[in-house]
């Protein structure tokens, strides 16, 4: 997919997951995914699903399931840093990073 594209397709995504409407932004992620032929593109996309998944499942009390999503997609955007297609990357990752520390201080309460 060309790359502007692609962009506009993720910054689309997140301004719906801004908006906590998280089962659009997760269809609209997963069309983005079927039309992608790139296999990296792909990874990418799949990666932002979970984090949107995390998301609604921490929104749902389902702590440890969230966690799980955000640390598998905090390990594998890892190969991306710092930046892919001109996303910011490493600022996502210390955002994930974060996020997976409040986290885990909170299901320790």
């Amino acid at each position: 997919m060309d790359e502007k594209l692609f962009i506009n397709r993720l910054k689309e995504i997140i301004n719906i997951f801004s908006t906590e409407n998280f089962y659009l932004a997760i269809d609209k992620a997963k069309e983005l995914k079927k039309e992608l032929n790139d296999d990296e593109e792909k990874l990418f996309v799949e990666n932002i699903i979970k984090i949107i998944q995390a998301t609604l499942l921490l929104n749902q009390q389902n702590i440890g399931e969230s966690l799980e999503l955000l640390e598998s997609a905090y390990f594998q955007l890892k190969n991306f840093r710092p930046n892919y297609k001109g996303l910011k990357v490493e600022n996502l990752l210390n955002n994930i990073n974060q996020s997976i520390s409040e986290i885990k201080k909170i299901s320790k309460k």
